[in-house]
């Protein structure tokens, strides 16, 4: 996540079946502050980085409507069921 023009990005934090996954999105100041509220951290072997959490992440491909994005969501619950264990 990145405060500078209100650009959230997450990624590459998660892969699957050997593809990073980065989303990018532009956001007003209320709705970069609720997002970085909930957002959540992740380290690599090198840098810690924040990105929007799966949840916000897939409300808000909900609220596109896109079919890429209605894509990607069925991509965020299967690393969620995979992430619980």
């Amino acid at each position: 996540m990145v405060c500078q023009n209100y650009l959230l990005a997450n990624g590459p934090v998660y892969s699957y079946k050997g593809q990073d996954i980065l989303d990018v999105f532009l956001a007003g100041q209320k709705e970069f502050d609720k997002l970085y509220r909930s957002s959540e951290q992740k380290k690599d072997r090198i840098i810690t980085i924040r990105g929007a959490s799966l949840k916000d992440i897939t409300n808000m491909k909900k609220r596109s409507g896109r079919p890429l994005g209605l894509a990607d969501i069925e991509l965020i619950k299967e690393v969620e069921k995979h992430k619980k264990y």
